[in-house]
């Protein structure tokens, strides 16, 4: 009788049995067991290893629950359980979920599900059963290739190996959340949380990750508008992360779409953006090129807003090429438009590229009422980013007056909004340009130790624009090893 009570307490605790009152006696208790069967067999097969001597049961549980979102359904309140059980409840509840993985017949699924237990079993240390985990996802991802899990698989992997960051540790848990809301099949709930996941990815500078966010949404999207709106930002998160040549053919399949519907205003959007790759590459004529094609779009569509970007852009070809009475101009078009419309945020930004032109020309005073004027309009409209950068460029007027002390304030300035967004793309350009005031100052220690720790961040994320500069700073201050000399400036490594 005490073995009975023994196993019966057990079996309640791992959520088999439910327990109530009789209502008939009053005294004793009424055991039920949950969802017939399934979940004493599951219990009965502790080992994964056993699984495969039992194919004919995994096929009979794919039938009774044979639907995603009833899979779903019993992995949330499987879920909900986990955190109430002892250690040997864990277990029992982690095999179910591995056993039901089994029971769906869509691939995608099942890698999700496998990286979520093996996430689980990292988090109580079974680091084995996690590798077990892995090796199976591993299997499953070379006939079916995704960027997402590819991301996740590494990290997780790394996680088993050695160790991982924290910050990179919540990034997988907000991964495994987007899952499970697609698998529910909540279409407004996944819509948020894939607009909200977006902006965390990108501002962060996880752009490979923002990447793989993209191609995995593109995959189930048939709406070709949609689809040349995934490209783009794909195309814009490929550039930020250095891969070129991967942005242009991602933003060629976006402009063929686009003219396949006959949608002028994503044409016009795509072949701004084309220029961009063709810029970043210094090739200007054939950014020119594309430029003047999208002028004539927008203007022809009446799109002013599309209008005063490109014109922006233009400029930008113009004063990187040294003619900057052309680049003023079409700034000055791109204003005038702006206002004309309303658009503070491009007016911000248009104000921000004209003090450049007359900071390349060594007017400092007039580049200086310029980027006020802009700073005015950023604070005004809640701009939190621009305003940084704002902040950032009135430093170099004053780091170029020779007037240091100026400089590091407005830095300083800077480097506390941009932490407070989350704009790590901007905190380590600003600590780069405070190394340098440190630099000047002839404070080297304290300037080796900043451009180390925004190494350290950058490479974290593989922030490419930062890890260049970096790279070209070792390489002016003679430094052997190129990029890889900062290590040992990284924080971890500074006694």
């Amino acid at each position: 009788r005490h073995q009975v009570s023994v196993l019966l307490k057990r079996m309640t605790e791992a959520g088999y049995l439910s327990v109530s009152p009789n209502q008939k006696d009053k005294r004793s208790r009424l055991y039920r067991i949950k969802e017939g069967f399934f979940d004493i067999w599951l219990a009965m097969n502790e080992s994964r290893a056993k699984r495969k001597h039992l194919p004919y049961l995994v096929e009979f549980f794919a039938l009774w629950y044979a639907d995603v979102h009833a899979r779903e359904m019993k992995r949330q309140q499987l879920l909900k359980e986990l955190d109430r059980l002892p250690d040997v409840g864990r277990e029992n509840i982690l095999d179910i979920m591995g056993y039901l993985s089994e029971a769906s017949g869509r691939v995608s699924e099942k890698q999700q599900t496998k990286i979520e237990l093996a996430v689980r079993r990292l988090k109580l240390g079974n680091t084995q059963e996690a590798k077990v985990l892995l090796k199976e996802t591993a299997e499953l991802g070379k006939k079916h290739p995704n960027g997402l899990m590819v991301w996740m698989h590494d990290q997780a992997s790394q996680w088993a190996d050695t160790s991982i960051a924290v910050d990179l540790t919540e990034q997988m848990g907000k991964v495994i959340t987007y899952w499970q809301q697609q698998r529910s099949g909540d279409l407004e709930k996944i819509a948020h949380l894939f607009e909200k996941l977006k902006l965390d990815f990108s501002s962060h500078g996880l752009y490979s990750l923002h990447i793989a966010l993209l191609q995995d949404r593109l995959a189930d999207t048939e709406q070709l508008e949609q689809q040349v709106d995934l490209l783009l930002q794909i195309g814009r998160s490929e550039q930020l992360d250095g891969q070129l040549a991967s942005a242009l053919i991602t933003l060629d399949r976006a402009l063929t779409i686009s003219r396949k519907i006959d949608n002028r205003e994503l044409e016009g959007v795509t072949l701004n953006n084309i220029s961009q790759i063709h810029h970043s590459r210094g090739d200007y004529d054939t950014a020119l090129e594309y430029l003047k094609k999208s002028l004539t779009i927008r203007q022809e569509i009446g799109d002013k807003s599309g209008e005063g970007t490109t014109l922006n852009n233009i400029s930008l070809i113009y004063a990187a090429c040294g003619d900057y009475e052309t680049a003023l101009d079409y700034l000055k078009k791109s204003l005038a438009t702006q206002q004309e419309i309303g658009d503070k945020t491009g007016e911000g930004s248009t104000l921000n590229n004209i003090s450049q032109i007359y900071h390349a020309r060594g007017d400092y005073y007039t580049a200086l009422a310029y980027l006020k004027k802009s700073l005015t309009i950023r604070q005004e409209i809640g701009d939190k980013s621009g305003e940084g950068t704002t902040l950032n460029n009135i430093s170099q007027i004053f780091k170029a007056r020779g007037d240091y002390e100026t400089a590091l304030d407005y830095l300083k300035k800077s480097l506390a909004i941009q932490q407070e967004i989350g704009d790590i793309a901007g905190v380590c350009a600003t600590l780069i340009n405070i190394g340098h005031i440190h630099w000047q100052n002839e404070e080297q220690a304290e300037a080796m130790q900043l451009w180390g720790t925004a190494y350290g961040i950058a490479k974290k994320i593989n922030l490419a624009q930062a890890l260049e500069a970096l790279e070209g700073l070792a390489g002016q201050l003679g430094m052997e090893g190129g990029l890889a000399a900062w290590e040992q400036f990284t924080p971890e490594n500074i006694p």
